[in-house]
């Protein structure tokens, strides 16, 4: 008994100090610094912006598709040639209207990069310098590449006045020699314990 109350109170001190140290809200422990709701940006193109936005930036798209009936979201795709720039907003099941951009995957080198400067070709050295350490890295079944994910959780009053979370990522896909091949930023709809 005393055993378990000696690691319980070793866990006490460590999750203060992660505390303290700034690192609660994020999720995953970061030298860079934790990762942001801020973070959530690719080419400029941030979680929660309005699309009308991402046109005046990058004019229309070249293609874009309705997807997920009946909760509709529409899959804006803005590069070609090899590469991929993808932006996922909301969207209105009756009017087809796209809403906010919750999802940006690129892909290729296309000169896109995150808020922190990251891009195709980047290298997980330069990543981790960045951003920390990742929540995890493990391989993609079937081919030489691994996923790195990096994780935060936003707290939010709900309208019944309770405290709730929404948990997001921020994903590299690297290549066999660590190298970045894609990034995508999305809610994270499957962890709920970060």
């Amino acid at each position: 008994m005393k055993k378990i109350l000696l690691l319980m109170m070793m866990l006490l001190t460590f999750c203060l100090s992660v505390s303290a140290e700034g690192v609660a809200n994020s999720g995953s422990f970061v030298r860079g610094g934790p990762l942001t709701l801020e973070d959530l940006c690719i080419g400029g193109v941030y979680y929660g912006q309005p699309f009308s936005e991402v046109t005046n930036m990058y004019g229309k798209p070249v293609v874009t598709k309705e997807e997920g009936a009946p909760k509709v979201y529409f899959k804006h795709s803005f590069a070609n040639n090899g590469t991929t720039f993808n932006v996922y907003t909301g969207g209105n099941y009756y009017t087809k209207e796209p809403g906010d951009v919750f999802s940006v995957v690129i892909s290729g080198n296309n000169g896109l990069a995150t808020k922190r400067g990251m891009k195709y070709g980047s290298s997980l050295a330069q990543i981790e310098e960045v951003y920390g350490v990742p929540v995890n890295i493990s391989k993609i079944y079937g081919t030489n590449d691994s996923l790195v994910i990096y994780k935060t959780r936003v707290a939010f009053t709900a309208n019944n006045g309770r405290t709730q979370y929404k948990n997001y990522r921020l994903l590299f896909t690297l290549d066999s020699v660590n190298k970045v091949k894609s990034i995508r930023y999305d809610m994270d709809f499957e962890d709920e314990t970060i």
